[in-house]
């Protein structure tokens, strides 16, 4: 059969259904040569169930692993801000008892499980905002005249800037500790020098 009009070979060029690049006859998709000779059937994007339960179980794996790190960092964390504080309080307090000219006592208890600080003057008036320590802080103790540690506990300075009472000639301690058995402490020295160290016991 021959075509010898130029117009129905043209209509026919057009409107015929060009393949398409991994397609073959009719528009069918043909399989990828590479698949075809590994053997692989062609697979749609996504993860499998198992793939999703390797990733859950490792994110599981290493959650465990951070959680008791970051509480014994939280812990010693607030440990370290409580005796700071402490210290803060303690050389504030000193100021103040110089600058009203009067006696500054520096409170520490153990109030509803929580360690608190309130520093009052000689008539009962509040020098100081109190202070309240963090959860992980659970004891507070300080050494009295007789060079024993008690809790509830007192620190004072006179006018002078001076510690008043406390272990005679030697220094007085205040020690806190947290939910871990961690214990850090602060010492006064009868000339009201204050410092802290991350020991028991400031030496």
């Amino acid at each position: 059969m021959y075509i010898n009009d130029l117009g129905t070979v043209l209509h026919m060029f057009v409107t015929a259904r060009p393949l398409r690049e991994g397609t073959g006859a009719m528009g069918v998709p043909r399989p990828k040569r590479v698949d075809c000779l590994l053997g692989r059937k062609r697979r749609e994007g996504g993860f499998t169930l198992i793939e999703i339960l390797i990733a859950v179980a490792i994110l599981s794996i290493g959650v465990s692993l951070a959680i008791p790190s970051y509480l014994d960092w939280n812990s010693r964390y607030q440990l370290r801000e409580a005796i700071t504080t402490i210290q803060s309080n303690l050389m504030m307090a000193r100021m103040a008892a110089m600058n009203r000219n009067r006696v500054v006592n520096v409170n520490f208890a153990l109030t509803s499980g929580q360690v608190t600080v309130n520093s009052l003057d000689s008539s009962n008036v509040s020098v100081l905002p109190p202070s309240t320590m963090m959860g992980h802080v659970t004891a507070v103790d300080v050494t009295n005249s007789a060079g024993t540690f008690a809790t509830p506990g007192v620190i004072s300075f006179n006018s002078l800037g001076l510690r008043n009472g406390g272990p005679a000639a030697q220094t007085q301690v205040v020690r806190v500790t947290n939910d871990r058995g961690l214990v850090f402490s602060a010492a006064v020295t009868p000339g009201g020098k204050v410092r802290w160290c991350p020991v028991a016991t400031c030496s």
